[in-house]
């Protein structure tokens, strides 16, 4: 059985990133004896068709596992894992809308790769997003991240010889969780308001964290939106993340992933990271390698040539935004007393996890209830500022649509105890994945 499985999660065209995949996939597999390729498809596509021919010939080629997590198998697949988990007929129907969503979820892809990994035996998700590639370093090679990935996961502290450290690790301290960041485009898109005036970008944060320093804000949103996707590192190196920079979409996790799931809320960015910050703010390491990848839009979200694609990003970034003030209240608990969430054994423990992530729901409700308001008032300003009609003509279409939009609020409030409902089950989930064997449309 692998121990490992690197997978991409999908709902764009990405055959050309399978050779990739491959590649990275021969490393661990020399480095650890196993690996499993998996290609997540958020829904059937007409690429989907080619996603599946560039597997198999990548399993012929380089005689490697694959699976291709297609909608029928993964419906498959899911169904037999929650009708093997012992629950009511409610219950059950409710975990499949939410483990396997028609509309986008950031944290569909990684709970389905999740429980495949429960079904495979592998403790160890290596994930790669679909519009990410490999470095390739002028006169190095390509830089694939599974190298200081496989070097770090696992690892203790004092193995990795970091180059920036906070000094609150303990050098005995197990890596659980290492990734790096992009460069290129922005990983969070907020182009609009950037070119109009970065303090628009700053009152959208201050939104969710009234109390911060705007000075700090500001050299976040260098670090993320303008000054970081420039970097690109021509050596190899570890650090401690201690501003939250390495992304989810080039990271490896382990062993977390079978206890807590992400959350599967409907079209809010970054709700895919509940897991990392979990560790983080449970004191666990969190290391940042230097083996960037490249990010890129395609060539629609580029140009900025699709209308309803800029409102819809940019209502997933209110989304965002929303749940915001909740995972600060929670995590403020967490950092205070994490070891009231943790187990005997070191593991998560839910039940107290979640009473306090629903505490910091009810808490934030005010917060959040007059967030997409002051949301589209920024963007109603930023629109009169500038002289650029097109940017003026989508800055005041996302407006329109937030204020003509449905309640944002309360779909964050469901999501959220949507998120409540499945971590209660997960356990379940997973004993019952570990005894599910895959569907024959999944494995090639």
């Amino acid at each position: 059985m692998p121990a490992n499985l690197i997978y991409v999660p999908t709902d764009r065209q990405c055959a050309d990133q399978v050779e990739q995949l491959a590649q990275e996939a021969l490393l661990i597999r020399e480095r650890t004896g196993s690996c499993l390729v998996a290609l997540i498809e958020h829904a059937d596509r007409p690429w989907s068709g080619a996603h599946r021919d560039a597997l198999a010939a990548a399993r012929t080629r380089h005689g490697i596992d694959v699976a291709h997590m297609n909608w029928a198998g993964t419906a498959a697949f899911l169904r037999a894992v929650v009708d093997g988990a012992g629950l009511l007929a409610n219950e059950r129907e409710r975990l499949l809308t939410l483990l396997h969503p028609r509309e986008a979820a950031y944290g569909a892809g990684p709970n389905k790769a999740a429980l495949l990994a429960a079904a495979v035996g592998a403790r160890v998700l290596h994930r790669r997003d679909s519009d990410v590639r490999i470095d390739d370093r002028p006169g190095l090679g390509p830089a694939y991240p599974c190298v200081l990935e496989l070097q770090a996961i696992d690892a203790r502290v004092v193995e990795l010889d970091l180059e920036v450290a906070s000094g609150t690790l303990a050098a005995a301290d197990i890596v659980s969780f290492v990734g790096t960041d992009a460069f290129g485009s922005a990983v969070h898109d907020r182009r609009d308001l950037l070119a109009v005036d970065v303090r628009h970008v700053v009152e959208i944060e201050l939104l969710a964290s009234p109390d911060a320093s705007r000075e700090a804000l500001m050299r976040e949103t260098d670090q993320y939106m303008v000054s970081g996707p420039d970097i690109r590192h021509d050596r190899d190196f570890f650090e401690e993340d201690v501003n939250a920079r390495t992304c989810v979409g080039a990271s490896t996790i382990a062993d977390i992933f079978l206890e807590l799931p992400e959350m599967p809320i409907r079209g809010t960015l970054g709700s895919d990271y509940l897991r990392r910050n979990a560790l983080r703010f449970l004191g666990r390491p969190i290391i940042y390698h230097s083996r960037k990848v490249l990010h890129r839009y395609d060539a629609t979200r580029a140009g900025q040539c699709d209308l309803d694609a800029v409102v819809d990003y940019a209502r997933r970034d209110l989304r965002h935004m929303i749940v915001w003030p909740v995972l600060v209240a929670h995590h403020r608990t967490l950092r205070a007393r994490p070891a009231d969430f943790l187990t005997t054994s070191g593991g998560v423990d839910t039940a107290a996890y979640l009473t306090s992530l629903l505490a910091a729901l009810e808490a934030s409700m005010p917060i959040m209830t007059g967030m997409p308001t002051a949301f589209a008032t920024i963007y109603r300003t930023a629109a009169g500022e500038t002289d650029d009609a097109a940017r003026r003509g989508r800055l005041l279409a996302v407006a329109e649509a937030v204020e003509h939009g449905p309640d944002f609020v309360e779909e964050v409030a469901q999501g959220i105890h949507d998120f409540a409902f499945l971590i209660r089950h997960w356990p379940a989930l997973v004993a019952s994945a570990r005894c599910t064997p895959l569907p024959e449309a999944i494995l090639l």
